[in-house]
């Protein structure tokens, strides 16, 4: 079996994300969903857009306590690098100033030629869906990160962790790995790796 009987409308949405695309995206928003998986696909995307800029400086940024002067000074030029990779959490609480610099930066770096590669965090939920709106339409990617409450995309989600590492696992031993910590993504992460780190087969 390969396992593919198990993929759901969810562990697909997971298939597909962090694209290469989102590391030539001027902003991504990583949207909602299993707050480790969020995490995941903000690692991702920060790494592909280093891989993309290899010298850039990484500037992590929190919506909750940034102006829009703070931004715009992470992503104009700069003495150090000649590109940033600026990770902005808690995008959901942007407020109206630092939102207007956000459309603005998404809509002037539309072709490609902006100093800086931005990577927000969204909680999901309706707080911050108008600066959304905004957002996307200027040009951001949004990616929606599943939630990961059906048990087939659970078990889709082990046996990927098994193949990052290059390796594989069964349907059947999957879903027993889902029994035991199904409701704490992080656990389960790490339990596929130690069992990649213990065991060869």
């Amino acid at each position: 079996s390969t396992g593919r009987e198990w993929l759901s409308t969810d562990a697909a949405t997971l298939n597909g994300m962090t694209t290469a695309a989102g590391a030539h995206a001027p902003m991504t928003i990583v949207m909602g969903g299993d707050p480790y998986l969020n995490g995941q696909a903000t690692r991702d995307l920060r790494a592909a857009a280093l891989r993309a800029h290899p010298d850039a400086e990484v500037i992590e940024l929190d919506a909750t306590d940034t102006d829009r002067y703070g931004f715009e000074q992470a992503v104009g030029p700069s003495l150090l690098s000649d590109h940033a990779v600026v990770v902005l959490d808690a995008l959901q609480n942007a407020d109206e100033a630092l939102g207007d610099a956000l459309v603005r930066f998404c809509k002037e770096s539309a072709h490609g030629d902006g100093y800086a590669t931005v990577v927000a965090r969204h909680e999901g939920g309706v707080k911050g869906k108008r600066l959304l709106g905004l957002l996307v339409a200027a040009g951001a990617r949004k990616e929606q990160v599943p939630d990961l409450k059906r048990d087939d995309a659970k078990i889709n989600f082990v046996m990927q962790q098994f193949e990052r590492q290059q390796r594989s696992v069964s349907p059947q031993a999957a879903q027993e790995l889902v029994a035991v910590l199904g409701g704490r993504t992080g656990e389960l992460a790490a339990m596929c790796g130690q069992l990649c780190f213990d065991f060869d087969e």
